[in-house]
């Protein structure tokens, strides 16, 4: 199976991308674990959805579906860009006492069903 060459390009940037971030938190030193953790998950989502299509390429080479593909990176942009924006409240909440909010619910599925169908998609 090939890639077109704009998804092979576009993985490229993210993979440098992603050396050169965890290149630059090892040498100054990383930031809070979850800011760390999600922006690490970010590009590894990224990546998998962009190398591994949720269908296979036609007879002509060209990518069918590629819109799925491009829905789940939306939503994996979405989940991790939540976490950073609602960080001091996830970072504060008191467990049992601070109700989790229905985007905190649907944020949480998000991501579960995200990283099980980046899973499914490596292993196979």
């Amino acid at each position: 199976m090939t890639l077109s060459l704009a998804i092979r390009r576009t993985a490229g940037v993210v993979a440098v991308a992603m050396s050169v971030y965890h290149i630059w938190t090892t040498a100054l030193g990383p930031p809070e674990a979850l800011i760390f953790r999600g922006t690490h998950l970010l590009f590894a989502l990224v990546l998998v959805f962009l190398l591994h299509p949720v269908v296979a390429l036609t007879v002509d080479g060209r990518r069918r579906l590629f819109w799925v593909d491009a829905l789940l990176i939306g939503a994996s942009i979405a989940m991790i860009g939540y976490i950073f924006l609602t960080y001091e409240s996830i970072t504060n909440r008191i467990i049992y006492i601070d109700e989790l909010t229905r985007w905190d619910m649907a944020m949480a599925v998000t991501a579960i069903v995200l990283v099980l169908d980046a899973t499914r998609r490596i292993i196979g």
